[in-house]
């Protein structure tokens, strides 16, 4: 079971100027992740995930800012923080592993170096220490060989392994929380499945909190505990994963679980999410779902609908939900349009 909360995250708001307009990639955005859980992002590109994550190291790019809300590890409130002391707790108590690893990696220094130089910034060990220590950690996160792979360059591993070699990376300064965005993306199915073994041995074995951001619910299903529901920088829907893929309650989820694929059903055949999603600059009143929502009523056009809580560990922003549906009633919940 899920320890108590590492990380929390309340109310953030990140904006961004665009000529006269701001434009919110995070509106209002609350959750927890605790000790050993995996807690998935999930939402289409343009959402506002990888923003999220930004801001949680307030590393958010310029001219954007993080305009409210509150970062906590561990109770200490980390967008209070002078920069010369969050830099203490950037890596050490919360790690990153971007999207790109081709692009993270430095391509003149040996993968073992790029390590050893992680470990060196947060703690005062000698290189050969730490050089053991980056073999080791190769060797953790199921690099085989890893004396030799310690040695060699970044254009030497494959996708998967560079994958593992950015994990390794984190885990150097050995964090409570990783933020892993994207880490399975143009990975083929059988790498993907090793990836995402190692990030819940992490969570299982060393207690690990992870944030695993994805737009793939079909990752979320196969690692994680608890999942997130973004649209239009709004946490829509959370719940437990079981909860959210048997009783979906958003519009938006249901939506997304349509559209994942299954056996005997042709890609060509699968149900699609009409429109695209909003500009974030320039949403529709009400709930920002509205002109895509198949069960629409008149009032999601002026209401901008609160969280309802369904259960103890399942809220949802939607006017059309209830605490009823907690208990399986959904008679009168309106039949949705093709």
């Amino acid at each position: 079971m899920p320890g108590a909360a590492i990380l929390e995250v309340e109310d953030l708001v990140v904006e961004f100027p665009r000529d006269h307009e701001r434009l919110r990639a995070a509106d209002g955005v609350s959750f927890g992740v605790g000790q050993g859980e995996i807690v998935g992002l999930v939402g289409e590109s343009g959402c506002g995930k990888s923003v999220t994550a930004l801001a949680l190291f307030r590393l958010v790019p310029e001219p954007g800012r993080i305009a409210a809300g509150a970062v906590r590890l561990g109770g200490v409130e980390l967008l209070a923080l002078p920069e010369r002391e969050l830099r203490r707790y950037r890596g050490a108590g919360i790690a990153y592993v971007p999207q790109e690893p081709g692009e993270a990696l430095n391509p003149v220094v040996r993968i073992g170096a790029q390590i050893v130089d992680v470990i060196r910034a947060h703690r005062s060990v000698s290189r050969k220490a730490a050089w053991d220590e980056a073999v080791d950690l190769l060797r953790r996160v199921g690099i085989a060989d890893p004396e030799r792979r310690a040695r060699q360059y970044a254009h030497q591993f494959s996708g998967g392994m560079k994958q593992r070699a950015l994990i390794a990376m984190a885990l150097a300064a050995r964090p409570r929380v990783l933020v892993a965005d994207e880490p399975t993306t143009a990975l083929d199915p059988t790498i993907q499945a090793g990836i995402l073994d190692l990030l819940a041995s992490l969570a299982r074995d060393e207690g690990l909190g992870v944030l695993l951001i994805t737009h793939d619910l079909g990752v979320v299903a196969s690692a994680c505990d608890r999942v997130l529901v973004m649209y239009a920088g709004r946490i829509v829907e959370q719940a437990g994963v079981a909860t959210l893929f048997e009783e979906p309650a958003h519009p938006y989820t249901r939506a997304l679980l349509a559209a994942l694929p299954r056996p005997g059903v042709s890609r060509g055949a699968l149900p699609a999410i009409r429109g695209a999603v909003p500009d974030l600059a320039r949403l529709p009143p009400g709930c920002p779902f509205h002109p895509r929502c198949p069960v629409a009523i008149p009032a999601c056009r002026d209401v901008e609908p609160a969280p309802v809580a369904l259960g103890p560990d399942h809220a949802v922003r939607c006017l059309l939900a209830s605490p009823d549906d907690a208990a399986g009633d959904s008679a009168d919940r309106p039949e949705e349009r093709p």
